[in-house]
């Protein structure tokens, strides 16, 4: 026992010297390692938005004085000109007083539909005693405002009655599709019940959209697979492989609706494709634009 307390009381006194040691010497920042980046990688601003800033730090202690050229990298969907114009800030200057810099663009607001387009900077030639940082590229995301289906994306309130008794309503979201004009993806289509969402083709007229069934609507730890499903409305028979729920795109004095009156909802299934029963099952459903 004598020596265990021994040995405990000497690591005792020599943690108590290393920490004395530690608090008479106060750690110095080595600023040889002071680095200039983009604060983020990725902006996002709309077409409408008039203009965009980028904003550009010297991470330094003391600082120091250099500049660094941006340039545009030849990955840019987005066209001078018809997108945008480099308003200023193409070349920065630093110094121990000024440690921060943006780069100010021009977002040009055209009348034609291009579908988004990216402008993608880099950090070029640096002159001075500093680094580049890890965020040397920048992308903006100018978003167009013309898209043909522009009108019906956004927020609905859903209103619609469970085949497990009961009013239901939420919130559905219609999403643009990245490469697809005539596609629509849909978040929450099934309130309590979707955690991915599907999609949807508008038909020529804008007066439908088609929702095939057999996609994944959800997904689960506990069971495998999750899909949606549908009843035709008027017969009750059940929507096939290769069937869609039909939803109506109505307008009324200014107002959005769209009305589906097909029964849908997510349906369960277990490895071996054995039907386990239903998340919740929908009897038709209104959804009101916001």
């Amino acid at each position: 026992m004598k020596k265990f307390n021994y040995i405990l009381g000497a690591l005792v006194a020599g943690a108590m010297t290393f920490t004395s040691c530690n608090l008479n010497n106060s750690p110095k920042f080595n600023d040889a390692d002071a680095f200039v980046a983009f604060t983020k990688t990725a902006i996002s601003v709309d077409e409408t938005a008039g203009s965009a800033e980028v904003p550009v730090l010297l991470t330094s202690i003391e600082g120091y004085y250099g500049t660094i050229a941006i340039s545009v990298d030849p990955s840019s969907t987005a066209k001078e000109g018809l997108h945008y114009k480099i308003k200023e800030g193409a070349s920065m200057s630093f110094t121990p007083e000024k440690k921060s810099n943006v780069l100010k663009i021009e977002i040009i607001d055209n009348a034609e539909f291009t579908g988004d387009v990216k402008l993608v900077l880099n950090i070029g030639t640096v002159i001075g005693t500093f680094n580049k940082g890890k965020n040397t590229q920048c992308t903006i995301t100018i978003v167009d405002d013309e898209h043909p289906l522009g009108y019906l994306l956004g927020d609905y309130k859903l209103q619609s009655e469970s085949n497990f008794g009961g009013a239901v309503e939420d919130i559905v979201t219609l999403y643009k599709d990245e490469n697809d004009i005539n596609t629509v993806w849909i978040g929450n289509m099934v309130p309590g019940a979707t955690s991915e969402k599907v999609y949807g083709i508008v038909n020529e007229d804008k007066t439908i959209i088609s929702i095939p069934v057999d996609q994944t609507i959800a997904k689960s730890s506990t069971y495998p697979t999750i899909l949606l499903h549908g009843f035709y409305g008027e017969d009750g028979t059940a929507i096939p492989t290769g069937g869609t729920i039909d939803a109506e795109i109505i307008e009324e004095d200014g107002q959005i609706y769209i009305v589906i009156r097909d029964f849908y909802g997510s349906h369960v299934f277990d490895a071996n494709g054995a039907e386990l029963g239903w998340f919740e099952l929908l009897l038709g459903s209104v959804w009101t634009k916001q």
